[in-house]
């Protein structure tokens, strides 16, 4: 499966450039695996419920620039409505668009990943079995407003507001969810590591619980877009937005075991090297870790804490190679298989959720269009049999 390729690639590659410390080749392997994950992404085919949906809008919902008017634009997100009518203008498939989102979110990603760890190809492994089917196979609009907002964070670092406000606006208009950036950023940047950051994040479990007891009178507030009131209907209709159905699993595994590892991450690189340039993006993990607490009442939130992962990925793997160069009297494999075996509950449970997940298993491209009914029935059950796209429309 081309799946598994792309993580023995990545693997091998982490192993070799960043554990080893291997130069040669490096910056062209880098790209290649660029290019890999684009094309992974760009060339699936009606691999996800979600991706479906956006394949049914593009033939169906969004026209061509010509006969594209102001109520089409600003029923849905107005950026990502425009970039479809841009490809249909010019005669692309749903690829072309497809293509064009990996290119975005993924050129975006690994610039970020080279600038600020010395450690890029173990970066992009964490990325590829925590966030790349996600960003890519399911939240694509939303994507691409993240990425975007991982440009304003950078700004805002350096108190160019005019920039980072900018850069907000674009990504808003790829998706409305944005907005929340804009307001909390600017007020949470004094978050850290110390009691008061503690205090703050502890007392998000009781805030989480207040909030979802009024879900309806702020959803109503909410209700200024068909788009957005249509979004609200849906998780509310789905369960999606309270936790109280969910299991002992989601709990330990999609919240406690992240939360901690991100958590002893941050506290280890604060530690180790309190100098460390990655300290400057420490408001943001705390910002992250905010939402993942919240996440404990309120399960929807999950749409912003993932805005933060790869803030996260940076502080993981920081962490994970601190731990493997602590090796005292140990050997280099004896210090490497110590830090796997510390790791290795986190990243079994990433693997499992991403590259095994049936969510985006068994994988087809454009070029074979080959039809899985299973996935097919599945989004007739949630979505209806009147929004599925036909099966030549690619």
């Amino acid at each position: 499966m081309i799946y598994f390729l792309v993580f023995i690639l990545l693997l091998l590659l982490s192993f070799r450039y960043d554990i080893n410390g291997k130069t040669r080749g490096r910056d062209h392997w880098y790209l290649a695996m660029l290019v890999v994950l684009i094309l992974v992404a760009g060339l699936r085919f009606r691999t996800t419920g979600d991706t479906m949906a956006y394949l049914y809008h593009f033939y169906h919902d969004y026209s061509d620039l010509e006969h594209l008017n102001l109520t089409r634009l600003t029923r849905h997100e107005p950026f990502w409505v425009y970039l479809n009518s841009l490809v249909k203008t010019f005669g692309g498939r749903f690829y072309v668009v497809q293509i064009i989102q990996a290119s975005i979110v993924n050129i975006i990603i690994f610039r970020f990943f080279k600038k600020y760890s010395s450690y890029p190809f173990l970066c992009v492994f964490f990325y590829y079995i925590l966030a790349y089917h996600y960003f890519t196979m399911i939240v694509m609009r939303n994507a691409v407003a993240i990425v975007i907002c991982l440009l304003a964070n950078d700004y805002v670092l350096e108190r160019k507001w005019k920039k980072a406000y900018l850069l907000y606006f674009i990504a808003v208009m790829f998706h409305y969810s944005s907005a929340l950036f804009i307001i909390i950023t600017p007020c949470l940047l004094f978050l850290r590591l110390n009691k008061l950051g503690l205090l703050f994040l502890a007392s998000m479990l009781v805030v989480g619980n207040v909030l979802q007891s009024y879900f309806e009178d702020l959803f109503a507030l909410l209700e200024f877009n068909a788009v957005v009131s249509n979004k609200l209907d849906a998780y509310m209709e789905s369960g999606g937005f309270s936790t109280e159905g969910n299991n002992l699993n989601y709990y330990v595994f999609q919240l406690i075991m992240p939360v901690f590892y991100i958590g002893l991450s941050l506290y280890h690189v604060k530690k180790d090297d309190p100098q460390s340039d990655l300290l400057k993006m420490e408001p943001f993990v705390m910002i992250g870790l905010m939402f993942m607490m919240l996440r404990f009442n309120i399960g929807m939130l999950h749409r912003f804490s993932v805005a933060y992962e790869v803030y996260f990925i940076l502080f993981i793997v920081q962490f994970f190679m601190n731990m493997y160069k602590t090796k005292k009297v140990l050997s280099n494999a004896v210090s490497l298989a110590r830090t796997i075996v510390v790791f290795s509950p986190f990243l079994l449970f990433s693997i499992y959720t991403s590259i095994i997940s049936d969510r985006y298993s068994p994988y087809h491209t454009v070029i074979d269009k080959k039809i899985e009914i299973k996935r097919e029935n599945s989004f007739i059950n949630t979505r209806g049999a009147e929004s599925l796209p036909k099966k030549n429309e690619y």
